[in-house]
């Protein structure tokens, strides 16, 4: 089954990579998933908005289905003020996390969303503000009726990868 076949088919979906495939991974995911929906928000806890635009352009990724939020650049600095992305302050900050999280489904009106590199969210929080983070996020996607996906690597924290298998509708390992 491929892989839009299988987000049809379910609601929440963990995708466990390892780390050298993760960037990979998810774009090539992102770059099919274009074809089946209209509007798309992407989660960016572990890459800068402006390297992931240049790897759409790259792979000709039609940047105008795409809502963003960065937790990553406004860490670093002052961010641009942009059309198509929220910038949180930092990876770290998960009530800021759900609120764009909320803003991104309810008033962006996103399909589907998906998160790069959920599991990083470890390196800055507990296992249980990680945990209800989650339990959030799928609310919101299931009284809104869209769909989620989450990548994770596996080394991050298999505590956490173990955790979201309990909660999500199919885990799919690559």
């Amino acid at each position: 089954m491929s892989f839009v076949e299988e987000i049809r088919k379910h609601n929440a979906i963990l995708v466990v990579v390892s780390d050298i495939a993760n960037k990979e991974s998810a774009l090539m995911a992102l770059k099919e998933s274009q074809n089946s929906f209209q509007r798309i928000g992407y989660v960016l806890i572990n890459e800068f908005y402006n390297i992931i635009i240049e790897e759409f352009n790259k792979r000709k990724i039609d940047l105008g289905k795409f809502f963003f939020i960065d937790a990553k650049t406004a860490a670093e600095g002052i961010p641009p003020i942009l059309d198509n992305c929220i910038f949180i302050s930092s990876p770290s900050s998960l009530t800021e996390l759900r609120v764009a999280f909320n803003t991104l489904i309810e008033e962006r009106n996103r399909e589907i969303v998906f998160f790069d590199r959920f599991s990083r969210l470890m390196d800055c929080a507990d296992i249980f503000a990680v945990t209800k983070l989650l339990h959030n996020l799928l609310l919101t996607t299931a009284s809104n009726s869209r769909k989620v996906v989450f990548f994770v690597v596996a080394d991050d924290s298999d505590r956490l990868v173990k955790d979201m298998t309990m909660f999500v509708d199919k885990t799919i390992s690559i």
